[in-house]
């Protein structure tokens, strides 16, 4: 199997999205049509079973594969673990047409959160540490509480069983 290309850029739509971006690691294969689109991943232990059938990476990179015309690519994650035994582990992912319906309906609902500015902050992420927005994410709860001033509720908690869709 070849290397067909390295470190590439992808850019494609969903639809209504103006522009989604990836960054490619690895594109292996006898020729560019039937390719691998590789990930590499390091990981302190091994994968649990399934993980990558349900990881959402592979999903967009396959849906930009069928938009530049590429349908024969496969995906699959490489994934170095440092355990004390190290190890290279393959995990494909195969992703069908449903797939790609759920991701652009999640990209959907999504630009509707965007939209209205429905942000919750996510503390102590690894990605915290070099995060432009890591004032705003500490400051997030004082704003909203100072803007609404609606206290916590007293009296326990109750299990509300209606659901909201957007």
């Amino acid at each position: 199997m070849q290397i067909v290309a390295l470190s590439g850029i992808y850019h494609w739509t969903l639809g209504f999205n103006p522009l989604v971006l990836g960054a490619l690691d690895g594109l292996h294969g006898p020729s560019r049509n039937r390719a691998f689109v590789v990930d590499w991943k390091t990981s302190a232990r091994r994968w649990p079973e399934g993980k990558a059938a349900t990881d959402l990476q592979p999903t967009c990179y396959l849906w930009a594969e069928h938009q530049l015309g590429h349908e024969g690519t496969r995906f699959r994650f490489e994934v170095v673990t440092k355990t004390k035994v190290p190890a290279c582990e393959r995990h494909p992912a195969a992703r069908e047409g449903d797939d790609f319906t759920r991701l652009g309906e999640l990209a959907r609902v999504l630009e509707i959160v965007v939209a209205n500015k429905c942000f919750h902050p996510r503390d102590g992420g690894w990605e915290c540490a070099n995060c432009p927005y890591a004032t705003a994410c500490k400051e997030w709860h004082g704003r909203r509480t100072k803007s609404s001033a609606r206290p916590l509720p007293s009296g326990g908690a109750k299990r509300d069983s209606g659901r909201v869709d957007v």
